[in-house]
């Protein structure tokens, strides 16, 4: 039984039995539809909206992915570059520090050279003045002896002295 929307009481039948006023049985049944149908409607809409945001929040994460990436791979260029000038100022002063080295080889060696020649020059020079010695001698002996003996020859072999022998092996 069913109430009429029109007088409230309870009748059957397609109109009511007291005031003829008809009645709507199917009313509770297209309301049911018509709710399913917004109730499934606002569900599609709901899964749209939530597919929406799930396809937005998936680019969301791929451009930060991308950036971070991004990120990533300028701060390894810069470490890469970073370590290049490194490199090359590590090699710089190694060059450096080379160069120093073999200047002073090089100065050391010229001093070397230098003292080498010095020395020699003073090895010549007290050799020559030993020889003149050892000719003014050999000039005083042969003078005395051809005033002792006018027809003999004075012995000229000459004797090297010891420190010249030792001076000369320390060149070598």
């Amino acid at each position: 039984m069913t109430t009429c929307p029109n007088c409230g009481q309870e009748t059957s039948g397609a109109n009511c039995q007291w005031c003829s006023f008809p009645l709507l049985r199917r009313t509770p049944v297209i309301h049911r539809r018509i709710q399913a149908a917004g109730q499934a409607k606002k569900a599609r809409l709901a899964e749209e909206q939530v597919e929406i945001e799930a396809r937005e929040k998936a680019r969301q994460e791929t451009d930060e992915a991308k950036k971070a990436r991004q990120t990533e791979e300028q701060a390894k260029k810069q470490a890469e570059i970073e370590a290049k000038e490194k490199a090359k100022q590590e090699a710089e002063e190694a060059e450096k520090v080379r160069q120093a080295e073999i200047e002073a080889r090089e100065k050391t060696r010229r001093d070397i050279e230098e003292a080498k020649k010095a020395l020699e020059a003073e090895i010549a020079a007290r050799e020559k003045a030993e020889q003149e010695a050892e000719e003014a001698r050999l000039a005083k002996e042969v003078e005395e002896q051809a005033k002792m003996q006018p027809g003999k020859r004075p012995n000229r072999k000459r004797k090297r002295p010891g420190w010249l022998k030792k001076l000369r092996s320390k060149l070598r």
